[in-house]
Order: structure tokens, then C-alpha cells, then sequence
């Protein structure tokens, strides 16, 4: 009667080679959505209508998106793989689950839409000068004009920009390792791309390299003090204590930003 839980856990350690930040995420997910229900079942009477059973639940009534859940599917699988090589099942349960929700989700899900030229001005417009948002506007300014993800930029250092060749040198990011229970706390670490093509060099159009001049002036009142993490140092996108930002501190402001926007839209609306 071994558990789900039990072949997750056998399974994770037995995972060879895997990034602490890749380690943190596996489990995060797996004990924020598997371990207290569905992760208590016995492997041997886990059948494929309860794996989808269990997918829909979570879309449906969780509220999770179809890529979280995605996710959720790889740990189901990857503990139910150990337990079809140790002899205790004699098939997958989970094979073809996840593609028979996406099939039936279908148009429901959500799809990404890029923000127009004309809602990028707005947004950045808004938080230009805002007594609130000012301090975000050259960070997000920097997003729109070069692509990057949010653990690149957060992790950009002054010595990654060529001012005279107009690049960015992109070779590393910032993430949040979560800590694991009885095992480490909480804290930042340099993530090395995962692929070849993660090394880049992104061009600098002048917006971008009028919002880095911003973030000098800004570096320069408070003597570019800048943590360091993992031996780097010397980050561009910093708070007032020298602290980088993350990806969730940059979610947050995101969020409140557009509330903020669209509560002014409304009194403008109303007024007009």
C-alpha cells in the first residue's frame, strides 16, 4: 500500500544532476498541490480516471491554469515511472492525461496577448513620474525594449552592458530558491542558462539606453551599493538597501500598477 507520496519523495532523491532551483520547484509544486489529497492514495489503485479526475478538479476549482498544471503532471509522473520500474504497477496511470485535459479544456484556456504600442505608451506613461510607481518606470521601460525575462533583468550587472557597441550580454539570471523543509531556508541564487541559446546578446534601441541612464542617476545618488549573490555583484535594477529585485516583487508591482491604472480610468470614465 505504498502512497503516491511515499514513491514522490523516493523518486526526487534518486534525481540525479538537477538544479537546487529545479529541486525547489519540483517540490514546491508537488506539496502545494499533490501531498495533502491526491498524494495520500495508494499507487496501486490510482487509476487514469483519477488522474484526470483529479487535472480538472484543479483547473475547475482550484483555479489553476493548464501550464501549473502541466507541471502538477510531470511530478504525478515521474514518482509513478519509479513505481512501474519497481515492479509495483504494471502501467502508467498517468500516460495521456494531461493531453486528454488539454484537448478538452480547449479554447478555454487563457492565451498570453502582447500589449499593443499604443498600451505599452500608456503604461508607461502612467508610472512616469508617479509618485508611487516612478521608481519602476526605466526597470519596465527596460522589459518592453529588450525582451528579457524577469530573472535576466533582475540579474543584470553594469559590467553586462556595452554602451558603445549599444548590447546587452545576457549569460545569467536571479531566482528564488524556496526553501526546503528541514533542509535549507529561503534564498537568492545565480541561475546559468539552461541551453546554448540562453547566451545572448540583445540589441539597445535608445529608450532603453535613456532608461539605463535613468538607473545610473539613480545608482549614483546612493553610491551603487549592490548585494552579492553567488560572487556577483555590482547589479543594475537595485532597491534603496542595494537589494535586487525578484520576480515576485516585480509581480506585485506589476498587479498593483495596472489596478491603479484602471481604478483612474474609471473616474475619467465617469466623469466624461
Amino acid at each position: 500500500d505504498l502512497s503516491l507520496n511515499y514513491m514522490y519523495d523516493k523518486a526526487i532523491k534518486l534525481k540525479i544532476g538537477i538544479k537546487p532551483t529545479t529541486y525547489s520547484s519540483y517540490l514546491q509544486s508537488y506539496n502545494n498541490y499533490v501531498r495533502e489529497d491526491f498524494g495520500k492514495k495508494p499507487v496501486k489503485n490510482i487509476l487514469y480516471s483519477d488522474i484526470l479526475a483529479f487535472y480538472s478538479y484543479l483547473v475547475k476549482t482550484k483555479g489553476l491554469s493548464v501550464k501549473t498544471v502541466q507541471h502538477v503532471h510531470l511530478q504525478i509522473s515521474f514518482a509513478l515511472k519509479l513505481a512501474l520500474r519497481d515492479g509495483i504497477i504494471y502501467k502508467n496511470p498517468a500516460d495521456g492525461a494531461y493531453g486528454a485535459l488539454k484537448l478538452a479544456i480547449g479554447d478555454e484556456e487563457r492565451k498570453m496577448r502582447a500589449l499593443t504600442i499604443d498600451e505599452q505608451k500608456a503604461f508607461l506613461e502612467f508610472i512616469d513620474g508617479h509618485p508611487s510607481w516612478g521608481r519602476y518606470h526605466s526597470i519596465f521601460q527596460f522589459m518592453l525594449g529588450t525582451g528579457l525575462r524577469v530573472g535576466e533583468l533582475c540579474g543584470l550587472r553594469w559590467q553586462d552592458i556595452d554602451l558603445e557597441r549599444r548590447y546587452v550580454d545576457v549569460n545569467h539570471g536571479i531566482v528564488l530558491v524556496k526553501g526546503v523543509e528541514g533542509e535549507s531556508k529561503e534564498h537568492l541564487e545565480v541561475s546559468l542558462p539552461k541551453t546554448k541559446a540562453g547566451v545572448r546578446q540583445v540589441p539597445l534601441m535608445m529608450p532603453v539606453i535613456e532608461a539605463l541612464m535613468d538607473e545610473y542617476k539613480w545608482a549614483q545618488s546612493k553610491h551603487f551599493v549592490s548585494e552579492t549573490i553567488d560572487g556577483y555583484t555590482d547589479f543594475i535594477f537595485t532597491k534603496q538597501n542595494g537589494n535586487v529585485y525578484t520576480s515576485n516583487r516585480l509581480d506585485t508591482a506589476l498587479k498593483n500598477i495596472v489596478r491603479a491604472y484602471n481604478k483612474q480610468e474609471e473616474v475619467i470614465a465617469k466623469s466624461e
